[in-house]
């Protein structure tokens, strides 16, 4: 992948919610992102806030819940 997988053809970014289709990318400020004010100094920090915490979730290894006590 590089940089240009991240645009379509009309240079629009491609994202789901402000997460981009290339891993590890994020955009804010996109309108409409997440919800009328996403373009806005009112909303982008909320945007910003939501894709950094999905970010970092995809950044971390994924951990295996341990089984529970076996019974008898």
């Amino acid at each position: 992948m590089n940089g240009s997988d991240a645009l379509n053809s009309d240079g629009r970014p491609r994202h789901h919610g402000g997460v981009a289709t290339v891993p590890g990318l994020g955009f804010v400020g996109i309108e409409f992102q997440r919800s009328f004010s996403s373009n806005t100094l009112r909303g982008v920090g909320r945007d910003a806030a939501h894709v950094l915490s999905l970010l970092d979730r995809s950044r971390r290894p994924q951990r295996r819940r341990s089984p529970g006590p076996s019974s008898p």
